[in-house]
């Protein structure tokens, strides 16, 4: 014990010289010739990748222009929304109805219609007369060289019409030819007669077999058929002969 107090007065003694403090330190690395220059690159670096994420981030998100802001009105709430606009419509041109015109009839006074029916009358009967008086008496049919088959058939529906046909017809009958002409025409029976308006559908059957306007039935032709009797013609002469009359040969 007392040598250690002696030893701890020994070391605290001004005379006893003391040892110097050692101090720490870290060893600092020494600087290359290109420290500089690495650190100027990595803040190039870092400038130019912010430059490069704000200019991406502008093209994503464009500031709104003065264009675009005129194009888009802003909508003022105080102003009354006003209804839209209804279509105009406009009528056509009115066109103008033309009333056509008619002739006004001529006036007939009873007198007048009374004469002219009087004169029709008188004259008619003595005209077919006199034509059938005339053919008779010369043995021969109606000669269709001075009248055509169509005026003839054209006078046998008028008369078709009217009541007595058979009498009024100007056309000589079979028994008015002379006996040559009457010995040319064969013997047939008159088996059917059929009468229609419509000339189609007319029709006669001579020893069965049907026959219509044209047709030619031996020596003689179908002209005409009518409600009482049948106009046939041989050799450019007309003859009639009454319905469902057979006919023999003399």
């Amino acid at each position: 014990m007392s040598s250690v107090l002696k030893a701890l007065q020994r070391q605290s003694s001004p005379l006893v010289p003391q040892p110097n403090p050692i101090w720490l330190a870290s060893a600092t690395q020494p600087r290359g010739p290109y420290a500089g220059l690495v650190a100027v690159l990595l803040a190039l670096l870092l400038f130019l990748l912010s430059a490069a994420a704000v200019w991406w981030w502008l093209q994503d998100n464009p500031a709104p222009t003065q264009e675009t802001s005129a194009l888009t009105p802003i909508p003022d709430l105080n102003q009354a929304a006003t209804p839209p606009a209804t279509p105009a419509y406009r009528l056509g041109e009115p066109s103008a109805i033309r009333v056509p015109v008619w002739p006004e009839p001529v006036a007939v006074t009873t007198a007048e219609a009374a004469t002219v029916a009087e004169t029709a009358e008188a004259t008619a009967p003595v005209t077919a007369n006199e034509a059938n008086d005339k053919v008779i008496s010369q043995g021969q049919g109606l000669d269709l060289n001075a009248v055509s088959p169509e005026l003839l058939a054209a006078f046998e529906d008028a008369l078709a019409s009217g009541e007595n046909s058979a009498q009024q017809s100007v056309v000589p009958t079979i028994y008015d030819l002379n006996l040559s002409m009457q010995r040319q025409i064969g013997s047939f029976s008159y088996d059917s007669h059929q009468y229609s308006s419509d000339a189609t559908a007319r029709w006669i059957v001579l020893d069965g077999r049907r026959l219509f306007e044209g047709d030619s039935f031996g020596a003689v032709t179908i002209l005409k058929i009518s409600p009482a009797h049948v106009v046939m013609s041989m050799n450019q002469q007309a003859f009639q002969l009454p319905a469902l009359e057979d006919w023999t040969r003399p």
